[in-house]
């Protein structure tokens, strides 16, 4: 089993969009039992053609919570963003054990989690040790092995 420190989960509301509906996206793919542990944070920023953006970042710590919010997110994939999120591993997976996911951010706000495959996403930067440690080829078999389990 993995340890997680932490997940991060950042959208962008771009100017078209209503900030509190992007919010309430990010805030899904967490169970709502722990979404009041999540520490949020929003920035404003400027587009390339100065339109206004607001980067929603919503981050979680507590191993407990962590793992809690790593396994769910895992129930709630389908089978075929299972599949798909092994077969990719080991380009999700960084060599600080930092694993990489891109939600569909229209899905989330409906409460269905389902990877994305255009710009409009809730990127999850989810930090992960095994036995305390970082050993990359380890993690990735013992992570594919909880997706398998978990997803299919």
């Amino acid at each position: 089993m993995v340890s997680v420190d932490w997940i991060q989960a950042r959208a962008y509301a771009r100017a078209t969009e209503v900030v509190a509906r992007v919010r309430q996206a990010v805030l899904n793919v967490f169970p709502e039992e722990i979404r009041g542990a999540a520490h949020s944070h929003e920035t404003s920023a400027t587009g390339y053609s100065h339109d206004p953006i607001t980067v929603v970042e919503v981050t979680l710590r507590g191993k407990e919570e962590c793992s809690t919010a790593f396994n769910d997110i895992l129930r709630r994939l389908g089978p075929s963003d299972c599949v798909s999120l092994d077969n990719t591993l080991d380009r999700r997976l960084d060599e600080d054990c930092t694993l990489f996911i891109r939600l569909a951010k229209q899905e989330a706000y409906r409460g269905v989690l389902q990877l994305g495959a255009d710009s409009d996403v809730i990127s999850l930067r989810i930090h992960i040790v095994h036995r305390g440690r970082c050993p990359r080829d380890e993690l990735q078999t013992v992570l594919k092995e909880q997706i398998e389990r978990k997803g299919l």
